[in-house]
């Protein structure tokens, strides 16, 4: 007779493979690389990025590092969990990290693919499960995305001691992806890296049910043509939230598309909001009753400067903004001729890129104790400076703007342009940008005496 089933924490492994072979507490299935299930299923896809996890160790070390579970061990997979005990209740996957014979980390997972969307009273349901045997993290795998993994798209309350995660699978794809990049894999093993790009040409198949974002809500057109019009928005009507977490789905889907081209991951969200959605959601619809607008930040590592991605519901534009310090110990001629300097090595050094967006860049002249930014077309940089004696150029900020008419209001049109937008102002400008870093000071030289006489 099997050891009950309590805690799977601290339980040898030897006893769980008992239970498990036993079958009349608990039932699992081995993940596998090449699962016997048709491709585009939902436990195919688990299985798949399950038995990646135990295969790639880096590609693990990724996805642990975002969801806390420990990296030193060894793992197990499985698919299909059948608690036994409780109405025979299936989270999709268990992951278990052994060290020194015994389970000192689990994780029970959730997932869905294709337009499937997590169901809140299952998840709820779920989560007691895992606080009964002492799983300390839940994870949520699907379509829909976030800005951090600690966020959720669901409204639920985790139980005390149970940590609750949500990873979208294009994030998952565009950290296995990172590490492939560009024929110069981040994975130490050969053979490991043959099983990455194989799992990768999975899961960019059309038919293995991992999409990208492709299309606002239904409350974006809505919410566009009552700001056009003047009509009322109140705060509670849901068309407002549709439109807030439709751009804050696509500000991730942006983010994610500029890391895979990269090979770097790209970061957005705001900071005090990492572990709070709702709060996040409440004040970017906030921001759009107010100003009409939504914003997102996008923080390239190295990059000289965030870039700032704007949609503005009134006018029907989208804006993106980059913003440099100028040098402090030049003048306001020597200020406008280093940022003129740098637009020029851009287009010179990606002139295809550059013209593609030459006509919708300005630059935009910051000045202390002044709201307005003053504007300067690219081809009056030169001679810029003389409108600007005796002022104090706090910044500089590049901005290309871009009018897309009624494709603002088109649910897909707008995807696909923001993001087609996005890649050229990158490529064309923000690439070739350096931020001025002020020169170490020096030690200043002592005159040599100009008589050998004090030698003596």
């Amino acid at each position: 007779m099997s050891k009950k089933l309590s805690s799977l924490k601290g339980m040898h492994i030897d006893q769980f493979m008992e239970i498990v072979k036993d079958k009349q507490q608990l039932s699992v299935r081995s993940a596998r690389l090449i699962p016997l299930i048709k491709p585009g299923d939902e436990m195919a896809l688990t299985s798949i990025f399950l038995s990646a996890l135990k295969l790639v160790k880096e590609f693990r070390d990724e996805i642990f590092s975002e969801v806390g579970l420990s990296r030193a061990g060894k793992v197990y997979v499985f698919t299909e969990i059948s608690f036994k005990e409780l109405n025979n209740e299936q989270p999709d996957g268990l992951i278990i990290v052994v060290g020194g014979g015994k389970i000192k980390d689990v994780a029970l997972l959730e997932m869905k693919n294709k337009n499937s969307l997590l169901k809140e009273d299952q998840v709820q349901s779920y989560l007691a499960v895992a606080k009964k045997y002492d799983i300390k993290k839940f994870i949520t795998v699907s379509n829909q995305f976030v800005s951090s993994p600690t966020q959720s798209p669901l409204n639920v309350k985790p139980p005390k001691g149970v940590d609750l995660y949500h990873l979208s699978w294009s994030y998952i794809l565009t950290k296995a992806h990172i590490l492939l990049f560009k024929d110069r894999p981040n994975i130490e093993d050969e053979d490991q890296v043959e099983i990455m790009r194989e799992v990768v040409k999975y899961f960019d198949h059309e038919k293995s049910g991992v999409t990208g974002f492709t299309f606002m809500k239904k409350g974006w057109k809505t919410v566009t043509e009552k700001i056009r019009t003047g009509s009322a928005i109140k705060k509670g009507d849901p068309e407002l939230m549709e439109a807030v977490s439709s751009w804050l789905e696509e500000e991730r889907d942006m983010a994610l598309m500029l890391s895979r081209e990269l090979g770097v991951l790209v970061q957005t969200g705001v900071k005090k909001f990492k572990n709070n959605l709702k709060g996040r959601q409440e004040f970017e619809a906030k921001s759009l009753l107010e100003g009409k607008s939504l914003s997102s930040t996008l923080s390239v590592k190295d990059a000289a400067s965030d870039v700032i991605v704007s949609a503005c519901f009134d006018t029907r534009i989208v804006q993106m903004e980059v913003f440099l310090t100028p040098p402090d110990d030049k003048t306001n001629r020597g200020k406008i001729g280093w940022i003129r300097s740098q637009i020029l090595t851009a287009k010179k050094r990606n002139p295809d890129d550059f013209e593609k967006i030459a006509n919708e860049l300005a630059l935009y002249i910051y000045i202390k104790r002044q709201k307005v930014p003053e504007k300067v077309e690219l081809d009056k940089l030169e001679d810029a400076w003389e409108d600007f004696k005796g002022i104090d150029i706090k910044e500089f900020g590049i901005r290309q703007v871009k009018s897309l008419g009624r494709n603002f209001e088109g649910s897909q049109r707008v995807v696909t342009d923001i993001e087609t937008m996005l890649l050229s102002y990158y490529k064309g400008i923000v690439q070739y940008l350096k931020p001025w870093v002020k020169p170490a000071p020096k030690v200043p030289q002592k005159e040599e005496s100009k008589s050998l006489d004090n030698l003596d």
